[in-house]
């Protein structure tokens, strides 16, 4: 199952797709035109031409996801457009998004600032990085890291779920 969390990066092309491509087209399409990394876990939503269907690409850390949806009647109304030419995407919160796949306007769409920023994908980096080198037995190399990343940045550090405010605690 696929979840967009409030920590998820989410980028809107502004420019339509051919919506011929498929996951290995709409992923070069990232590097190519949209200068990201289609690999790092961010949502990439594309539209078509006609303003009917869009396409959302996801890569969950095993492999891509692509979910088409198409309208049975009408358009999508609102879509970014950019008012430099170097920009390319638009970004979306969570709750935006989703407005957006039932055709509405995000930008219209309310909800209360976040409160802190989570530094969920740093976590899961280190995790990604630290645990699966290592003997997963010995969790000291881990906590180390942690623990490093945690007095550097001093602020949330999401780990295994669990979270903790390492500006007043080490991880341990």
């Amino acid at each position: 199952m696929l979840q967009i969390t409030p920590q998820m990066k989410i980028l809107v092309a502004m420019e339509p797709a051919d919506f011929r491509r498929g996951i290995d087209g709409l992923a070069r399409l990232c590097k190519e035109r949209l200068h990201q990394d289609p690999f790092d876990g961010g949502v990439f939503v594309f539209r078509n031409r006609r303003g009917t269907a869009v396409k959302a690409l996801v890569y969950d850390g095993q492999g891509f996801w692509l979910c088409h949806k198409r309208l049975s009647s009408g358009r999508f109304r609102w879509w970014p457009t950019s008012v430099r030419a170097s920009e390319v995407t638009k970004t979306l919160a969570a709750h935006q998004l989703q407005v957006l796949l039932s055709a509405g306007n995000p930008e219209g769409a309310q909800a209360p600032p976040a409160w802190r920023r989570l530094q969920a994908a740093r976590a899961i980096e280190v995790y990604q990085t630290t645990v699966l080198r290592t003997n997963v037995a010995d969790f000291r190399p881990i906590r180390d890291k942690l623990t490093e990343i945690a007095s550097r940045e001093k602020h949330f550090v999401w780990y295994r779920g669990i979270s903790r405010d390492c500006s007043s605690q080490t991880i341990g």
